[in-house]
């Protein structure tokens, strides 16, 4: 996938939001961090979620959930357990060192796109009432 440049936090999303296919063409692999969160809650994760798709498919993840920090809030372990379960993909003990590895700190994701979250209500290719179902037996393991 060709690295895409957005003019702003919208039309990055709105790109997301109108796409068909979310998947790319090839595999990334992504490290779950949070900025108040410990070294061991890092998670490692590989998906054919290209990252402009990813960070708009972990916003709606914590948009489902309720606002990070809150009563159901999910961790970085729970977002990937949504994820690769809507997704596909799959989480990784070990980073293999010869390929590029993707941060993705899960509070800032948060705040780039928590002012768009009506976007999350449009129609789109987001697999939204598998990621609720997703999040609600994450929820429920409590």
């Amino acid at each position: 996938m060709e690295v895409k440049w957005f003019e702003s936090t919208a039309e990055h999303v709105r790109e997301v939001m109108g796409m068909s296919e979310l998947e790319g063409e090839g595999e990334y692999i992504y490290r779950f961090t949070h900025y108040f969160g410990f070294p061991e809650d890092v998670v490692t994760l590989v998906s054919k979620l290209p990252p402009p798709v990813m960070e708009v498919v972990i916003a709606h993840v914590q948009y489902v959930s309720g606002e990070p920090g809150g009563a159901n809030a999910l961790d970085n372990r729970e977002v990937a357990s949504v994820i690769t379960h809507v997704y596909g993909g799959r989480v990784i003990s070990a980073h293999p060192h010869n390929q590029a590895m993707i941060v993705i700190d899960l509070y800032y994701n948060w705040e780039k796109f928590c002012g768009l979250l009506g976007e999350f209500d449009k129609p789109s290719a987001l697999r939204k009432s598998a990621v609720r179902e997703a999040v609600m037996q994450e929820l429920e393991k409590e």
